[in-house]
């Protein structure tokens, strides 16, 4: 397939919700079973705990500063080619691909830079095709063979209604401009029986911290705020797995502890976890159609009455 350039112009609408900021001096927080929570508030759930401790890191850490930056495709190339690069698509694609074990007789999608996570899944599809934004530098994949990627706007996808049976976003929903348009594409070239495959940085994660990856670009999001958006665009969460718990230095020590650390950390500090990776599935409403009502049966026989009818233009006159 040749390579595919469509251009667009340029939406100044920002469909991405603002992240709710914890200022230190209004709230006190102590240490507590490895996550942080307010004083004297004893029940919380999960999602609330997230967002405390997300936007409690977000201030201290300084974390916004890397909010929206651009990442090219060379230096996505540049990362996956480092030893620490290699492991993280590693331990990616080991949770991508327990939910997503073989794809054999579907059509897949993959959107953003998921190149090293498509070498296994290209094998195995029916038909594969890569779509990367404007913005990046793309160059022709894979290198031997025919090209599978093209150049698109993900706002507006060059695909009919219900074309695919697989989408695999990675890299991409942090980096869009417009988030719920983002969405209602995928929405409506997904088949209603398939599924997609997100793949996000974790706000509560120090892989969306340091400078030396692409998962600290963008916009990161917590689980919560990834799953208010699904819902809100007709997609409805079925897994949901988490991966990368290992620090992102590139370290002897942390290179040669890295399966070990991985399988702890999915174990018993899930919360922490690097990425997101989310399956969902698409919500097809039944049309509705106007009733008809219920038919009655009718007798097969009408009974003619026996009695004079009178002649009403005849004056008094009887007409049998």
């Amino acid at each position: 397939m040749d390579c595919l350039r469509i251009a667009f112009d340029n939406s100044g609408n920002d469909g991405l919700k603002k992240c709710p900021k914890i200022e230190p001096k209004h709230y006190k927080y102590r240490l507590h079973a490895f996550f942080l929570r307010p004083y004297g508030q004893k029940k919380v759930c999960n999602d609330e705990i997230e967002e405390w401790y997300a936007s409690f890191f977000d201030v201290l850490c300084f974390s916004c500063i890397l909010g929206g930056m651009p990442f090219s495709s060379s230096a996505f190339r540049a990362f996956y080619a480092t030893r620490i690069g290699r492991l993280a698509a590693r331990f990616i694609f080991m949770r991508l691909r327990d939910i997503w074990s073989d794809v054999r007789h579907h059509s897949l999608l993959a959107m953003g830079y998921p190149q090293p996570y498509l070498s296994e899944y290209c094998r195995q599809s029916e038909r594969t095709v890569i779509l990367s934004p404007p913005s990046q530098d793309a160059v022709a994949w894979p290198d031997e063979g025919k090209n599978l990627l093209g150049i698109s706007k993900p706002t507006l996808l060059p695909f009919s209604y219900e074309t695919f049976d697989r989408i695999l976003i990675v890299h991409a929903l942090e980096f869009t401009d417009n988030l719920p348009e983002c969405l209602q594409e995928c929405w409506r070239v997904l088949k209603p029986n398939g599924r997609m495959m997100i793949i996000v940085p974790n706000r509560m994660s120090i892989w969306a911290r340091t400078e030396k990856c692409p998962f600290a670009y963008g916009a990161p999001f917590s689980f919560a705020q990834i799953r208010d958006f699904l819902v809100e665009h007709n997609f409805c969460v079925e897994r949901h797995r988490k991966a990368l718990f290992l620090p992102p230095f590139e370290t002897k020590l942390m290179l040669s502890l890295s399966p070990f650390l991985e399988k702890i950390g999915y174990m018993f500090f899930k919360t922490f976890g690097g990425v997101h990776i989310i399956e969902v599935s698409k919500k097809v409403f039944a049309p509705i159609k106007p009733d008809r009502g219920s038919a009655i049966e009718a007798a097969a026989r009408i009974l003619i009455p026996q009695k004079p009818v009178p002649n009403n233009f005849g004056g008094d006159e009887w007409k049998d």
